[in-house]
């Protein structure tokens, strides 16, 4: 798959998690790997400036 058909599937993969939590845990994996990275979370800020954590510590991935 190319570059631009990987980024279109995780954008799409991203607008379907934010409808379905049940589908971040794979969309953060999709990410990792995309990025070349080891693993990955998602946090918020709120407009107040309040902050949290939705998902961390998914998809550790040990390098080759």
């Amino acid at each position: 798959m190319e570059l631009n058909e990987k980024l279109l599937s995780l954008v799409t993969d991203i607008y379907d998690a934010a409808l379905d939590d049940t589908r971040w845990t794979a969309t953060l994996g999709s990410i990792v790997d995309l990025a070349g990275g080891q693993s990955g979370g998602l946090g918020w800020i709120g407009g107040a400036g309040e902050a949290g954590v939705s998902y961390a510590g998914f998809c550790l991935k040990k390098k080759k």
